[in-house]
This record gives C-alpha cells, structure tokens and sequence, in this order.
C-alpha cells in the first residue's frame, strides 16, 4: 500500500523520492514525468463532449509519443523517443499507409456529447442514473453466466473481464494477451490525466473458472485521452498471466473501407448495472457483488468516421471498455471457437442526440496498442 500524500485539490500522490531515470521497453523510452494524481474519493459522473476536427496523417512515431503509462509505485512516465527500427516493419508500415478519412466540411467544429458506460462511481455510493440502460429497438442481450455458475463460455466469452476497484466494479476489458487487458481510459484517469483510483487497487476478474483475480501492475493510456472519444482506450499490464486464461482476442487491422462490409454481425461482452430483463444487478446499495457477464448479439455498425465507430447497441452502465467484436469467415453468431473473432472497437459510451454507442477504432489505434504490448 502507498503511503498517501494529500495534495490539498481532492487528489492524493505518493511521496516524491528520487527522480528515477528513464528506462527503455522495447522499442519505446519512458521518462518520469512526477508523482501521479490519485482522486481521494472517486469522482461523480461526468458527460463529455468532443469537437469534431480533421485528422492529419501520422507516422508510428508521432502516435506513441506522449503516451503515458501510470506504474504501481504512484510515478506517471511519458513515451519520449522511439526506436522505429525496433518496432514490427508492419505496423510502422500500416500507420504510414493510413489516410484519415475526410470530415465533411459541414460537421467540422461541431460538438458531439457522449455519456460514459463506466459504472456511476466505482465505490457505489452515489445514486445510480435511472436512465442509464439504453435499449435499440428489441432488446437482444441475454445472461452468459455469473460466479460459480455453470454456464459453458465460449472461446471469445472467455476473454471478457470485469475490472474491479478496491473491490468495487468499475468497468469491463478484454484480454489481448494472458497478461494485458484493453479497456476504455475514462474508465481509469479522467480528461486532466488524474487517476481515478491507484493502479495498485485495481483487479481484473473473470466469471469464468471460479472468478479468479489478478492485480494490475501498470496502467498505459493513449497518447490524445483528454476526453474526447477517438483516443478512449488502455491497456492494463498484469502483475501474472491471468489464472483463468485459455483464450484470447485479436485487434481487427482491416481499413476502414472494410467496415462497410461488416454489417448487423456484431457483437459486444460485458458486466453492466442493469441486466437483460432490465434489472439492477451489479453493486448493490450495501455492496454485494452480482455480476452478470452480458452478451448482445446482432448489433450494427452505422457508421466509422476517422477513429472512431458508431453502433446500434444495447447497452448500460459497465459496458464500458468491452469489446465490439465481429464473427467473419462463417462464424456461428457468438463466434464459438479459435481466432475467428476480431475486435473492432471498445465500448466507450452514449450518444443520446443520435441514439448511438460509440468507440474508438481498433483498426486505427491497433499499431499502437500492438507497438506497446510486448
């Protein structure tokens, strides 16, 4: 356990000791950047709005730079130099290549404002938004199973875990590798780069093999995360190989073109506050624990402008940074087995003016993701 410093604003940090020196990952060179910002207690629900711009073309490079990675020790560290030469040739190719869709004069500098899928707060204390389970057309989610339960999961089922704060569910991720989980960045640091809760308290758990956990051991968040949905996505790093792991997902690298094609065969996992018959049953007002992993089949993409992805979906609090998943190649309709499901996009949050969730886009932020994990 840190010993806490409190700042003074609503935030607490560990003590400053030494200032470390930089260190090398890979390809990627870190540097100490201060003691992070830890919210004292967490923070109420926040709406966000994004502007919409014109994204320019990038290089691998100009997209890792700046990103952050909060480690257990309460220090924050900033990507400052990449070694391209080091990276996978393709992915430095494949985001050379990358043309960023044109925006239509017509909706530059407009103003989007999207609600966040993490639960209200992650101690549970604060009253949950009634309204917060949004439902397009006829409600196709069902119940995949709970703790101890005996359902049979399927490969992709598998990989989807709930995150935990303190013991409190805050969110959902999926498991890229046996030891890296991606999720949403709201879920964890908020638009100012102050976290939400310490890496150190964080557990990932899975409904399936007895609900084991595993703790986090570093938090890394998207170079642009201020807000704005494009960039609202993480990857947590494991102390260990999740205990329960037999599977795991891939990012989609298809172009965007490619979206086009993917149609109402898509699929989202998580463990949201309200369940398929419209029911609480996440985080009881004495904090009970019931988690229900939710599967929603048959959703659709709608549209995929630049980075990010627009669907109809049926979804609530704590879908946030679960995965938006498509079954290609003939796959039954939950993708039962071996690599056949790709993820697309993470579940960020709402849009109540056009009806839609919406995501980042794994073929975008897919080279960065793939340039970190090792």
């Amino acid at each position: 356990m840190l010993l806490r410093v409190e700042n003074g604003d609503g935030t607490w940090s560990a003590p400053a000791g030494d200032v470390p020196a930089n260190q090398r990952i890979g390809a990627l060179t870190w540097s100490y950047v201060g003691q992070t910002q830890i919210y004292s207690e967490p923070p109420p629900p926040l709406d966000y709005a994004e502007v919409i711009t014109q994204d320019s073309r990038q290089s691998l490079t100009e997209r890792l730079l700046g990103t952050r990675r909060y480690d257990t020790l309460g220090r924050t560290w900033e990507v400052v130099r990449v070694d391209e030469a080091a990276l996978d040739p393709e992915l430095v190719a494949r985001a050379a290549a990358h043309v960023p869709e044109v925006v239509p004069p017509d909706q530059l500098g407009t103003v989007e404002n999207w609600t966040p899928l993490s639960w209200s707060v992650a101690a549970c204390e604060f009253p949950f938004i009634e309204d917060s389970l949004w439902v397009w057309g006829v409600e196709n989610r069902y119940s995949v199973g709970w703790p101890s339960s005996t359902t049979s999961f399927t490969d992709r089922q598998e990989t989807v875990v709930q995150l935990r704060a303190s013991g409190n569910p805050i969110c959902t991720g999926v498991l890229l590798r046996p030891d890296w989980v991606l999720t949403s960045a709201h879920c964890l640091v908020d638009d100012t780069g102050v976290l939400k809760v310490a890496t150190g308290l964080i557990d990932v758990i899975s409904v399936y093999n007895e609900f084991e956990a595993v703790a986090a051991g570093g938090v890394t968040v998207a170079a642009g995360w201020n807000g704005t949905l494009k960039y609202d996505w993480a990857l947590i790093e494991l102390v260990n190989d999740h205990p329960s792991v037999t599977h795991t997902m891939n990012l989609y690298q298809g172009s965007d073109s490619d979206f086009t094609s993917i149609g109402a065969n898509v699929h989202n996992l998580g463990f949201p506050a309200y369940t398929w018959d419209a029911t609480f049953g996440g985080c009881e007002r004495n904090g009970s624990l019931t988690p229900h992993l939710m599967h929603q089949a048959n959703g659709e993409v709608t549209s995929s402008p630049a980075k990010s992805i627009r669907l109809k979906m049926d979804v609530s609090t704590g879908n946030s940074g679960g995965p938006i998943y498509f079954c290609p190649f003939g796959a039954d309709d939950v993708c039962g087995g071996g690599e056949k499901g790709m993820v697309i996009g993470v579940a960020s949050g709402f849009a109540n003016a056009t009806d839609r969730v919406k995501g980042p886009k794994a073929s975008y932020f897919a080279v960065e993701a793939l340039s970190i994990m090792p």
